[in-house]
């Protein structure tokens, strides 16, 4: 039992399983249905079909920029690698190869299909669907990135005009969740540092607290500059802009999961993918 004590995983893990006694309440919840991101549901067969769409968005992402291929960008992710694994609470043995390579393609799609979201792409959508599959997977606890990774993918290959990950990220989930669009000036007012943020589901979960705060729903310090809109989102009981770590993680664990319940049946059944033939 003490042989962990010093395990500095322990404190760092930001990326958790969902307890048992809530997943038995409803398994399928908690399931990606569309898109496995991360280590935990990579293996699920029923997820196979959208790896090959993986392909394609990866190759959209090296495209941005000129001298960009994969062997580089794995050269830069072996750099963040340990500290990837060490978000992950549940997960042995791990093959860092293929982690890393995990990391590049899951990460790559993830930033394209935020881009994709908010305009930024070039030859058209390659994913034909209601893009609130994809985006509702996005949002489970157990289906996630490490944001660092995201936001390192994200500034090797952004542009001068483009608007920060955060923000991107943020406006790609007002279809899905109750939350107004960002700009820069709006994403400053709520105080939330970048460096602070874990995932995906953990910076929904920051602005939705910011914007369902009444302390700064009737103020101008909203996002929206006024009114904040009336939704099923997290109270500012949640995390602050840093974020509960270390000493009360499966807390934290439980609130980031909580935030995402209402997303979990927002959709009806999952959509058929359609086929997909690389060249």
């Amino acid at each position: 039992m003490f042989k962990d004590l010093d395990n500095s995983s322990i404190k760092s893990s930001t990326i958790f399983r969902v307890n048992v006694w809530l997943r038995e309440s409803n398994p399928d919840a908690y399931r990606p249905k569309m898109v496995s991101i991360g280590p935990y549901h990579k293996r699920h067969p029923l997820l196979g079909p959208m790896e090959k769409y993986k392909l394609l968005y990866l190759r959209r992402f090296l495209k941005r920029k000129g001298g960009l291929d994969m062997e580089s960008c794995i050269n830069q992710l072996e750099k963040l690698k340990e500290k990837a694994i060490k978000r992950y609470d549940d997960i042995e043995d791990v093959d860092t190869d293929e982690f890393c390579k995990m990391l590049l393609l899951d990460g790559c799609f993830v930033v394209e299909f935020i881009r994709e979201r908010c305009g930024i792409y070039q030859g058209g959508i390659i994913i034909n669907i209601n893009p609130g599959y994809i985006l509702q997977d996005l949002l489970l606890l157990e289906n996630q990135l490490p944001f660092f990774v995201l936001k390192h993918l994200h500034r090797i290959t952004k542009q001068d005009d483009e608007l920060p990950l955060t923000i991107l990220a943020n406006n790609s989930f007002t279809f899905l969740v109750d939350l107004p669009k960002m700009t820069v000036a709006s994403f400053r007012k709520t105080e939330c540092n970048a460096v602070y943020i874990k995932h995906l589901l953990h910076l929904v979960h920051i602005f939705s607290c910011h914007v369902n705060d009444p302390m700064t729903s009737n103020s101008s310090s909203s996002p929206t500059g006024g009114n904040s809109p009336t939704g099923s989102g997290p109270t500012s009981s949640g995390p602050t802009s840093s974020g509960p770590t270390g000493s009360r993680p499966y807390q934290y664990a439980a609130l980031l999961v909580a935030a995402a319940l209402p997303v979990a049946a927002a959709l009806p059944a999952v959509a058929t993918l359609p086929a997909v033939a690389l060249p």
